[in-house]
């Protein structure tokens, strides 16, 4: 688990949660952001450019209803981006300021407001600003924002603040992980890509007992380390074998871990060996001579009496009959010793 593979995966930020309905940070946001009356302005754009007398007060309180049928406020803004036309400003004019020349007014906006049968009419700018009852400056950071980059706005407030905060953490805990040694299930027919690591580990606390002591001057949380092990690694605590070669399971791990090559050639060598030797046992086994008889034994399996369907009774009594057979090598069939749980235990 040394290297950097498909063992584990890399989980993608969690976007910010939206405050509850009743605290207190929902309600500064409807303050903010809430449903507000249209005002009437009084102009006299009556010919012209400006239409605003056009505007009766129905469609007034539909356009302000349409705005705030949106209740978060980046919605808003793509909303009322629709109503602005904007153009580069062909006169600029330029401000100096402590040494440096500050350009005023790099855009102009032209203002519409929605008119009955999907009709927009242009208005003045103060009519658009009391219709919406929204302040001036919204309106020029989104009509500047749009002349800038020509893309809606998106939401850049809130988000995951404390992400950059924990990074040195983050990668402690999991270059401390990444260097742990582990292996692949032994009872898988296809490579896994989960690893489990060695049955001496126990547990996750076990693993932050371990990373406190490698890591004293990175201290983390248990919680912190459970996170990062659950979500970015597949990893697994194995248990002890009871049907496998230690020798092979030993000579295996140090085979896919080492990367000196030479060093790696006499493990393999070293593997090779065990198994003709195994080999060899299983030939002489096989071997016949005179005077030589080969004898194998087994207890097979429990035998539960008595064996009826009813759940009752197959708790109120138990009784194992107990197979014991020993044969010899070439023979179908050995005698076998037969006996109950009472006469004498497995």
């Amino acid at each position: 688990m040394a290297e950097e593979d498909d063992s584990f995966t890399l989980v993608a930020k969690r976007a910010t949660k939206a405050a509850p309905k009743g605290t207190k940070r929902a309600e500064r946001q409807l303050q903010r952001h809430g449903p507000k009356p249209p005002i009437r302005h009084n102009c006299r754009h009556a010919k012209g450019v400006y239409r605003c007398g056009e505007i009766t007060d129905e469609d007034l309180f539909a356009f302000n209803l349409n705005f705030y049928s949106h209740t978060k406020k980046i919605d808003q803004d793509n909303f009322g981006l629709k109503y602005l036309v904007i153009s580069k400003k062909k006169n600029r004019w330029q401000r100096k300021q402590l040494g440096h020349i500050r350009v005023i007014n790099e855009c102009e906006t032209s203002f519409f407001a929605s008119k009955s049968f999907k009709e927009t009419v242009r208005v003045c700018k103060d009519f658009f600003l009391k219709a919406l009852s929204v302040g001036r400056k919204r309106v020029d950071n989104i009509a500047k924002s749009f002349h800038t980059t020509s893309t809606l706005r998106k939401e850049n407030r809130g988000g995951d603040r404390k992400d950059e905060k924990f990074q040195p953490k983050r990668r402690a805990v999991k270059t401390f992980i990444k260097s742990l040694i582990g292996r692949e299930s032994h009872y898988s027919r296809s490579k896994s890509r989960k690893i489990y690591l060695s049955p001496k580990l126990k547990s996750i606390k076990h693993l932050w007992n371990l990373y406190k002591t490698k890591n004293p001057n990175i201290p983390v949380k248990y919680e912190f380390l459970r996170r990062i092990f659950h979500k970015d690694f597949r990893i697994g605590f194995g248990s002890p074998k009871t049907d496998a070669c230690s020798m092979c399971e030993r000579l295996r791990n140090e085979i896919k871990n080492e990367a000196d090559q030479i060093i790696k050639q006499n493990l393999i060598t070293q593997l090779t060996i065990h198994k003709r030797r195994t080999n060899v046992f299983y030939e002489l086994l096989n071997e016949k001579r005179d005077g030589l008889k080969v004898l194998c034994f087994d207890h097979e399996q429990n035998q539960v009496l008595p064996k009826v369907p009813d759940q009752q009774a197959y708790y109120t009594r138990q009784l194992y009959v107990y197979n014991f057979s020993r044969n010899q090598t070439g023979w179908s069939l050995g005698p076998r010793e037969r006996y109950r749980a009472h006469v004498e235990r497995k």
